[in-house]
């Protein structure tokens, strides 16, 4: 009789800690992977020595070494089932456990499979000084990996590009994908519309103000009412132009979010640009980008160049830019409103949607399962 798979899955589970969009998506990954075959969780909360880590916070990660933990190898080992599957989420914390498991792998026949939410060598860089050395002792253990779960086109080629199986993986939006946005019909003696959307938060001030500025430009040079629908929790503290109208709905339950998000033509959406968070974004990819895209909606994307968003201008499902320089940005905004119409953006937004269903999900985590 074949045996049942095992699969364990290393978890950062503390009790009322910040859930990250990478850490919700871990979460998913463990309820399916319960429901393929036999399955544990082990807490690295459970080994003392990542509390410690934890506790101290990244100071941790300059006692990271090549030779493994006898502690941490030892609860492994006995927390391990031989011939398991090992899941484990890339932090700052996988470097101290990533010794060990590699020394057991062999032993014990383990097949290592891992989940990168952005890079953790991304997050290692912000930091000018020792890093390197660490830098070059984790690339030292990525060719151990039988398969990685990348959060984005980016990190999934890193990997690919390193002959490691790899494959992207987003956490599935909730409610229905929307298959075709027909436009809404105006009435014969109104003013035209255009709806703008925009869910989560304003990062910078100085991006924001850009924007509303681009906007109401756009709105008196077209002689159009234009309506920004903000979904957010943050104040809105700009100087807004005249020719644009406002409506701040706070947050907002999914269903409503999906009633406003009909209403509109395209979304905002913005991402952090502090110079201290350049590696992160190398590798990062914005989740709101697969809400806006599962509503129908073309994305204006305002934020730092990398390729992972080649994406949106290359397949047509929105426009691009860093400035915050208000005419360009204007410039940004007609082009996009150029692809409004066009059916073949459309169907571009339908087919990037597919990544973000949960029988896509479902089908990308058995790939790393098999």
């Amino acid at each position: 009789m074949e045996r049942t798979a095992q699969y364990v899955l290393i978890s950062e589970a503390k009790p009322g800690s910040k859930k990250t969009a990478g850490s919700l998506l871990y979460q998913d990954i463990g309820k399916l992977v319960s429901e393929h075959g036999d399955y544990k969780e082990l807490v690295i909360q459970e080994i003392p020595e990542l509390q410690a880590y934890i506790d101290k916070g990244w100071s941790g990660a300059l006692k990271y070494s090549l030779t493994p933990n006898k502690n941490i190898t030892s609860i492994l080992d006995e927390q391990i089932p031989e011939g398991a599957t090992v899941l484990v989420m890339l932090r700052g914390w996988s470097h101290l456990i990533m010794p060990g498991l590699i020394s057991l792998k062999k032993k014990k026949q383990l097949r290592l499979v891992a989940y990168d939410s952005d890079g953790v060598r991304s997050e290692m860089l912000r930091f000018k000084f020792a890093f390197p050395l660490i830098l070059l002792k984790n690339a030292s253990y990525e060719h151990h990996f039988d398969f990685v779960w990348a959060a984005s086109p980016t990190l999934k080629q890193h990997y690919l590009d390193k002959s490691i199986e790899s494959e992207m993986l987003v956490k599935p939006i909730e409610g229905p994908i929307v298959t075709r946005k027909e436009p809404r019909p105006e009435a014969p003696d109104s003013q035209k519309t255009l709806n703008v959307f925009f869910a989560g938060n304003i990062y910078s001030k100085g991006q924001f103000d850009s924007f509303l500025q681009a906007l109401g430009q756009f709105a008196s040079a077209k002689s159009v009412r234009m309506v920004l629908h903000v979904c957010s929790g943050d104040s809105i503290e700009s100087r807004i132009p005249e020719s644009l109208t406002i409506q701040h709905h706070g947050w907002v339950t999914p269903g409503e979010l999906d009633t406003i998000a009909e209403q509109c033509d395209f979304a905002y959406l913005p991402y952090p640009g502090q110079f201290y968070k350049r590696y992160y974004l190398k590798y990062a990819f914005p989740t709101k980008f697969g809400l806006y895209v599962s509503k129908g909606l073309p994305v204006f994307y305002h934020g730092p160049l990398f390729r992972n968003f080649d994406i949106i201008d290359k397949d047509s499902l929105g426009v691009c830019s860093d400035s915050k320089n208000s005419k360009e940005l204007l410039s940004k905004i007609i082009d996009l409103t150029a692809l409004l119409p066009k059916p073949t953006v459309q169907e571009a937004l339908m087919h990037a949607a597919e990544a973000y269903t949960f029988a896509s999900f479902k089908r990308r985590i058995l790939q790393g399962l098999k």
